[in-house]
């Protein structure tokens, strides 16, 4: 009998963030209990986590340096971790040339109305990682990089798995 491929999630920082280092937003205090929820629900089902490296470039800016060593090391250990290389750097323009006309110019301003260059840069470094790293799934709650993956990747929100909170929860 033919083993299942191993599904792959790449996960996005927010997500990650609230999960590893239990801290909700204040507008969203069960970010963290919906994040943690749904890391059990990947590997419950053996889907693996990928971590792009601009989504721990992301992280370690919350972490003082002199401890990135050991937080990448253990990073590496726990999670896939997606290089920004040649692979992703040509899904990356794939992604990006989508928007070259004019009416990919416009479609991309509607997508990403309030967002600066910057963070949809990072967006798509993200996106592009998933893709080019043939995951099955992109997790993040990012309302831009959802709208993004539109068409290219099935995307799961920290919501996706049903989470009950208890009334009683202190978050």
């Amino acid at each position: 009998m033919a083993r299942s491929k191993t599904k792959l999630a790449c996960v996005d920082t927010q997500v990650f963030f609230w999960a590893n280092m239990k801290k909700s937003p204040p507008n969203d205090p069960f970010a963290v209990k919906r994040a943690i929820n749904l890391f059990g629900y990947l590997e419950e089902n053996d889907i693996r986590v990928l971590l792009p490296s601009v989504v721990v470039a992301e992280v370690l800016v919350t972490i003082p340096y002199a401890d990135h060593l050991s937080v990448m090391s253990k990073l590496q250990e726990d999670w896939m971790i997606a290089n920004f290389d040649l692979r992703v750097a040509s899904a990356f323009a794939r992604l990006k040339r989508k928007f070259l006309d004019e009416s990919g110019k416009r479609e991309l301003k509607r997508i990403t109305e309030g967002s600066t260059k910057a963070v949809i840069t990072a967006d798509m470094m993200v996106l592009s990682t998933a893709l080019a790293n043939g995951a099955d799934y992109l997790v993040t709650d990012d309302l831009h990089l959802l709208k993004l993956a539109a068409g290219e990747i099935e995307t799961m929100r920290s919501d996706s798995i049903p989470f009950q909170p208890n009334m009683f929860d202190d978050e």
